[in-house]
């Protein structure tokens, strides 16, 4: 996914879904969960890959995975910002951010920062925006990262 095969990913993560949706393993079912949404949202699909977050939503809170709730957070509030949905979209970028910061996940902190910025700027908070985003890439170069150039993720 993150090379931009994105059409790839999602069958990898389709059959990966079908699979484990059969076990008990609630971790996998998650986790194909929110890849496949992951890829589908890249493709454009938002209803599909909103339903799959939703899913792996309940999933991930029920294992009290704070790590991974928060990405499935951030998804949804990148859907958010696509359909153009700024306070919702704000709401779940910073619902993701206090997520990943409480348990010290860098790149999710980059990638929330990155989202939230765009929002704001949207919602005309330009200001704000532009120190978060500033903060964003500090964050990522003192992590070792390359989140803020992430297109595919």
């Amino acid at each position: 996914r993150i090379m931009g095969r994105l059409a790839e990913s999602a069958r990898h993560y389709s059959a990966a879904e079908r699979a484990f949706r059969r076990t008990d393993d609630v971790f996998a079912q998650a986790y194909a969960s929110c890849g496949l949404a992951n890829a589908l949202r890249q493709l454009g699909r938002l209803p599909e890959a909103q339903k799959l977050y939703r899913r792996a939503h309940v999933l991930y809170s029920s294992l009290d995975d704070g790590p991974d709730l928060a990405y499935v957070d951030w998804g949804l509030g990148k859907i958010s910002l696509a359909r153009g949905e700024l306070a919702a979209a704000q709401a779940r970028l910073q619902r993701a951010l206090r997520l990943f910061l409480k348990h010290d996940e860098q790149r999710g902190a980059v990638l929330s920062e990155l989202a939230l910025a765009q929002t704001l700027h949207a919602r005309g908070g330009t200001a704000l925006a532009e120190r978060l985003f500033a903060g964003a890439q500090v964050r990522a170069r003192r992590a070792g990262l390359h989140a803020h150039l992430e297109v595919f993720t």
